[in-house]
């Protein structure tokens, strides 16, 4: 049985306290389109472009998806840099895997701008190896592509990772692609993540021993 290679990180509700600033931002972009009080679904589990279609699906708005996509991201880029967003743990966890020798990468369904911007205002640029992002990938979470191209991009199988997410669709995804998963209770109850390999209220909770830890109990 190997050992844990690499720890790929979701980022929105993981890393970075920033779900809130993208409501915030659906609420804005939504408002000048003529929207009070928009209902976006499930911010936390999908691409701003899927939310933008699924607004102007609902209320038949007559502007494009690419152009409100591109509006709620610039408005939740301009809440994310008012203040620091990196939640408390990560830096002392992620620090910790890295002077271990093992490997760290992103995989996530926010724009690698906003990502980046959050990251650099936190001290944590270079902190990871590679950053899968929305740009990057087709298929959306609970699909596993993002997951299987973090990866990939540490020229590594998704059996050899442990991945760390907080939604439901993303387990999904992070499970699919042979990963040993880690669910937090930073956006949605315990009881919607159930097919995690291990459950946490922060990352905070966690370091590196008991990462490893659950990598070994649950690896195939």
């Amino acid at each position: 049985m190997s050992e844990l290679q690499a720890v790929i990180f979701d980022f929105d509700g993981v890393l970075a306290n920033s779900i809130p600033a993208y409501r915030s931002a659906v609420a804005e972009a939504a408002g000048q389109a003529g929207i009070d009080d928009p209902d976006a679904g499930q911010i936390a589990s999908s691409d701003t472009r899927t939310v933008a279609r699924r607004i102007i699906e609902q209320y038949d708005l007559e502007i494009d998806t690419e152009t409100l996509a591109e509006q709620i991201e610039n408005f939740a880029l301009d809440r994310l840099l008012t203040t620091p967003h990196i939640v408390p743990g990560a830096v002392k966890l992620v620090s910790a895997i890295r002077q271990a020798g093992l490997r760290t990468a992103i995989a996530s369904l926010a724009p690698r701008r906003n990502i980046e911007a959050v990251l650099r205002q936190g001290g944590m640029a270079d902190y990871f190896e590679a950053i899968v992002a929305a740009e990057d990938i087709v298929n959306i979470k609970p699909n596993p592509e993002v997951f299987l191209k973090a990866a990939e991009a540490l020229d590594l199988a998704g059996r050899d990772c442990l991945a760390i997410e907080d939604s439901p669709t993303g387990l999904t995804a992070a499970n699919d692609a042979g990963m040993v998963t880690v669910a937090l209770t930073t956006t949605v109850p315990a009881d919607r993540l159930g097919h995690a390999h291990y459950i946490a209220g922060s990352l905070a909770e966690l370091t590196l021993e008991k990462l490893n830890e659950i990598y070994l109990a649950h690896r195939p």
